[in-house]
């Protein structure tokens, strides 16, 4: 997905550069346990190579790759125990949910990757605007997710909401 457009120096003449930056995410099948994200990444560059030698400018001005990221994707299995405690804890709210896939970074993963900790994100609805330019939540949804969130932790920890 391109995310970033970079060109130009003055608004009346033709930019003498192009710099685009892409994100990329990829579903954790795809990481290599000693590669890496190396296949995805040569798939990338494979495809989109063999599309710009189509272009006879792009032929003769190759792109220039450059990977400034390697975010590897991380998962955890929809019938976890601390999946099912959440999303029952939002039933017994009125916000029944089912879970799913974002495809972007998020803190969770770092927790689930690196620590070993099986994490995720659970937050109220409003995905469609989600790091948008209208990112946006109502009063409401934002009290329901921090009760739902507060008692699934207690749940979770063997806390009755009475202590």
């Amino acid at each position: 997905m391109p995310v970033l457009v970079d060109g130009g120096t003055w608004d009346v003449t033709y930019p003498a550069f192009c710099h685009l930056t892409l994100d990329c995410h990829y579903l954790p099948a795809h990481w290599h346990e000693s590669l890496g994200a190396e296949p995805v990444k040569a798939e990338i560059r494979e495809r989109i190579d063999a599309a710009a030698a189509a272009d006879p400018w792009l032929a003769e001005h190759p792109i220039a790759w450059q990977w400034e990221w390697e975010v590897p994707p991380a998962e955890i299995a929809a019938g976890h125990p601390l999946v099912t405690t959440v999303l029952d804890t939002a039933a017994a709210f009125g916000h029944p949910s089912h879970p799913g896939g974002l495809d972007s970074w998020h803190d969770a993963a770092t927790f689930t990757l690196h620590g070993g900790v099986p994490t995720f994100s659970y937050g109220p609805c409003g995905m469609s605007t989600a790091h948008a330019v209208n990112e946006r939540v109502s009063i409401d949804e934002l009290v329901d997710t921090a009760a739902i969130v507060a008692v699934a932790a207690m749940r979770w920890c063997g806390v009755s909401a009475g202590s």
